[in-house]
């Protein structure tokens, strides 16, 4: 090489390694699949450095004012509304705040349930309890089933679970007063039976509501306590 040649190459390894030491790839990479690990610049280097960190902590701030999270509110029963997100449903449907309502109510009727007949399941306590009272219970049963009528197709599971066990509680109150007419142990044995029952039934409630929620994409998760708590559009 002559001595143009070698001072051309000389200043095109000098440009070279002024290039890796600014993160500037070689030219022989930018057009080849292998690619070894680049050099970094680092983004602190002199007064222009800060200038676009500032720049991007800024920018950062501004787009976290326009971001509110969702604070939930639970509630204590066993199945627990989270409150509503802004955006429609995934099949652009509005049910999902009916199937909310229903589920509060299923819920509501649960938590009468025990109550209601608590009175009647300690035999010593019948002399106690008229005619009058055991048909105003039997009216509250009557209301109840009211109130599980609907008509989401997605519901029905839920409103087939509800009318059985009010239907138990109906039959617990009947054998009841069997039972305070005749004294017989085998009635009282029935009773036994059916609130065995109604609390087996009971173990197939969160199946149910899991399925429901599913099937209309509500997103929900298990709290501490075991409650399901979801969210609806």
């Amino acid at each position: 090489m002559n001595r143009q040649q070698r001072e051309f190459r000389k200043r095109m390894k000098q440009i070279e390694k002024e290039n890796q030491l600014a993160g500037v790839e070689p030219l022989s990479y930018r057009y080849e699949n292998y690619r070894p690990r680049r050099h970094r610049k680092s983004l602190f280097v002199g007064g222009g450095g800060i200038v676009a960190f500032l720049i991007i902590l800024w920018n950062l701030f501004a787009v976290s004012t326009w971001i509110r999270p969702h604070v939930p509110k639970i509630g204590p029963s066993s199945v627990a509304s989270l409150g509503t997100t802004p955006t429609s449903n995934a099949l652009g449907t509005n049910t999902q705040r009916e199937v909310n309502d229903y589920i509060q109510a299923s819920k509501s009727i649960d938590q009468a349930l025990g109550p209601l007949v608590q009175p009647f399941l300690s035999p010593s306590n019948l002399n106690n309890i008229s005619v009058k009272i055991f048909d105003q219970a039997t009216a509250r049963l009557n209301s109840m089933k009211q109130t599980t009528v609907t008509n989401l197709t997605v519901l029905e599971p839920l409103q087939n679970y509800e009318l059985g066990q009010i239907q138990i509680m109906e039959s617990v109150l009947q054998q009841v007063q069997a039972y305070k007419i005749n004294h017989a142990p085998s009635e009282w044995q029935t009773v036994q039976q059916l609130i065995e029952k109604f609390d087996v039934n009971q173990t197939t409630e969160q199946s149910i509501l899991i399925s429901i929620l599913d099937k209309e994409h509500m997103p929900y998760r298990f709290g501490h306590n075991g409650e399901i708590q979801y969210q609806y559009h």
